[in-house]
């Protein structure tokens, strides 16, 4: 089955129809397809879907419709609707894709909105299938956000065509919907570009978008990207007025084998290396000019949480010396740095105390490095950062190592990896040139003069690879399984 990632955020503005109904805002609808799937020659398509609405006295029971464009029965007569409005029944529903409804009467028996499983004014109409409903009122307390997850429909086109739909929103107070208080009618959105992409696994942080659209013409226009914050303490992936505005740019498509956009290591400063920002997904609002909704794409950051504390550590030795450097967060509260090494498998022992951002050991701004004289003859050499926080707690940095031995191994860890990996060649055999290939033989990476290296494994799609160390001093070739999750 042929699947694709659509995702679509369009917004409208409903004020008071008349008098004789309760005021009625509905804006910042978004759909953010999940799947699609061929089914003959119907598109099966699940989605998630989030609207916001004000609240009101009247919006006890909220129903949505929705119908392709050229199918839209315009139930309501809008813009010109009467006095003494009805809810659609079955026959009014007969073309419709979507039929949703939500008990949004929230008291002690019923603490948190439900989907409905009965459509009220016509237990005939079949409601859409869907998986979970998670509600957000917004602190002045006048709205609520709504997504609800897993909505599934069917529609009568190929999967690679854009959707043309328009959307009905009403509510009521009454169980049965035999009055209707509230109404925001023909609604009209495209399900056009595509937005996708990824988090590249630097330091800091870079991420990639593509925008592709299936217009046979160039579009162009404006994304913005937010970081994916929490919702409620502990949801994500669900996009609202939680999550924090980070970068911003112009675009535009090129006609090729696609029409599309693309945009490579896409730096989201000053949160791309600041945590928690640096180890969350983002989400990519893209509007196109001539559209009247935008586009919401979900950027999925795979790579292993930056440590809170350093941006980096590596270890590189030559001529008997074994030279450390590290780079720390300025807001991580570190006093100092106890230099730990152990020999061999012996016990770790303190060999010095970095200060934090004095003289002596200190270099300029937040790196600093230590140089070890190698004095006794061993295999391996391990290293570690000891932290004295602000606090008086103590945290460990992640063990480097240095192999000494003649015969000693190539070390690769963490195996399985993800984000990036660290790489230790033995002295013995000198740097090394490394090539990353999958399992029919493509390279996906290259490093050359590798010792001791943390190697950058973005944008590699899980799996089983291939490291094929060559050592520079004309040694043989070493070869390693690596897995990347």
């Amino acid at each position: 089955m042929k699947k694709r990632f659509l995702h679509i955020l369009f917004l409208f503005l409903i004020s008071s129809l008349s008098k004789s109904y309760a005021q009625c805002t509905v804006k910042n609808i978004l759909v953010k397809v999940n799947s699609t799937a061929t089914a003959g020659s119907s598109c099966i398509l699940n989605f998630d879907f989030t609207f916001t609405i004000e609240n009101n006295g009247g919006n006890k029971y909220i129903y949505i419709h929705s119908w392709l464009q050229s199918q839209y029965p315009n139930h309501f007569g809008c813009p010109n609707m009467a006095g003494n409005l009805k809810a659609p029944l079955a026959a009014d529903l007969a073309l419709s894709k979507i039929n949703l409804g939500i008990y949004n009467d929230i008291h002690a028996g019923h603490p948190i909105p439900t989907l409905l499983t009965t459509y009220g004014p016509d237990p005939t109409v079949a409601l859409t299938p869907a998986t979970e409903l998670i509600r957000q009122v917004f602190p002045s307390g006048d709205s609520a956000r709504f997504t609800i997850k897993g909505v599934q429909i069917t529609v009568p086109m190929a999967c690679s065509q854009a959707a043309f739909m328009t959307a009905d929103f009403w509510s009521t107070q009454s169980q049965n919907g035999n009055v209707v208080h509230c109404v925001s009618c023909n609604n009209q959105f495209v399900i056009d570009p595509q937005v996708f992409g990824l988090v590249n696994c630097f330091t800091p942080r870079t991420y990639n978008i593509i925008i592709r659209s299936v217009s046979p013409n160039v579009i162009s226009g404006h994304y913005k990207i937010y970081t994916d914050n929490p919702l409620n303490g502990n949801i994500i992936g669900t996009f609202g007025p939680e999550d924090t505005l980070v970068d911003e740019h112009d675009y535009q498509t090129v006609l090729g084998t696609f029409n599309q956009y693309l945009a490579t290591n896409m730096e989201y400063e000053p949160y791309s290396f600041t945590k928690p920002a640096a180890d969350r997904n983002l989400w990519a609002v893209v509007q196109t000019n001539g559209y009247s909704n935008s586009v919401l794409g979900y950027l999925i950051n795979s790579c292993a949480p930056l440590s809170s504390l350093l941006r980096s550590f590596e270890v590189s030795y030559a001529n008997n010396k074994t030279l450390l450097n590290w780079d720390i967060n300025p807001e991580a509260g570190v006093v100092a740095f106890d230099v730990e090494k152990r020999i061999d498998m012996s016990t770790y022992n303190t060999i010095a105390t970095v200060p934090v951002n004095t003289d002596g050991f200190t270099s300029s701004g937040n790196r600093y490095q230590y140089t070890d004289i190698v004095t006794k003859a061993s295999h391996t050499l391990y290293y570690r950062l000891n932290m004295l926080m602000e606090d008086g707690q103590r945290k460990y940095s992640e063990v480097r190592l240095i192999q000494l031995a003649p015969n000693a191994d190539v070390a690769i860890y963490p195996n399985p990896a993800r984000g990036n990996v660290f790489v230790s060649v033995p002295v013995a055999m000198g740097p090394a040139n490394i090539i990353m290939a999958d399992l029919s033989g493509k390279i996906m990476r290259q490093w050359n003069g590798v010792a001791q290296k943390t190697l950058m494994l973005d944008q590699v799609t899980p799996g089983v690879y291939i490291m094929k160390i060559k050592p520079q001093n004309g040694l043989q070739e070493i070869t390693r399984k690596i897995v990347v999750y």
